[in-house]
């Protein structure tokens, strides 16, 4: 009897330690699945992040290449050394700089004042109410010179205010009182 216990003992212990070494390899093989998943599920984010900062490059490289083009004009030059009778036009960029202002105007408690940037030889300066001149000046400013007027003494309703220089306008703004 203990005989066929003792083979049983070791049937059983046969059957656990092949069961647990079944349940092992399992156990690695499933977690080897898991992270060979999770090493094609990295590889496929890296190339779609690849893809979306080639994408944003791309589109930044358009846009700044739109922005340089709408800063300069091209113009075409006639002059060639083609000597056939079509001309090929010979494209330069046009420079634009920021238009300096030459007057700074504001409106303060009813009085609108202007500062000279730029001394005025020969400048007039109107103001209309609704559509209807209300003030007209005619003289010369010099660099840092004010002026100012009181638009309340004229009554409530929209300013136009304009400043001419030799019949160009280089000034011109709108209120409401």
């Amino acid at each position: 009897m203990i005989n066929k216990l003792l083979a049983k003992t070791l049937v059983a212990t046969a059957n656990l330690t092949f069961l647990l070494k079944y349940l092992e390899d399992k156990y690695h093989r499933s977690n080897f699945v898991v992270i060979e998943k999770q090493r094609k599920t990295l590889k496929k984010q890296n190339r779609d992040n690849m893809k979306k900062n080639i994408f944003t490059i791309t589109i930044m490289l358009l846009i700044s290449s739109t922005c340089i083009n709408t800063f300069a004009e091209m113009k075409t030059d006639n002059n060639s050394t083609y000597t056939e009778d079509i001309p090929i036009p010979i494209k330069k960029p046009i420079r634009k700089s920021i238009h300096q202002l030459y007057i700074i105007g504001y409106l303060e408690n009813g009085a609108y004042t202007f500062t000279f940037n730029k001394a005025l030889p020969n400048a007039e300066i109107k103001i209309y109410r609704n559509g209807f001149l209300v003030e007209y000046y005619c003289g010369s400013f010099n660099l840092g010179q004010v002026y100012t007027t009181n638009l309340q003494g004229y009554g409530n309703g929209e300013y136009t205010i304009e400043v001419d220089n030799n019949g160009n306008k280089i000034f011109s703004g709108s209120e409401e009182i």
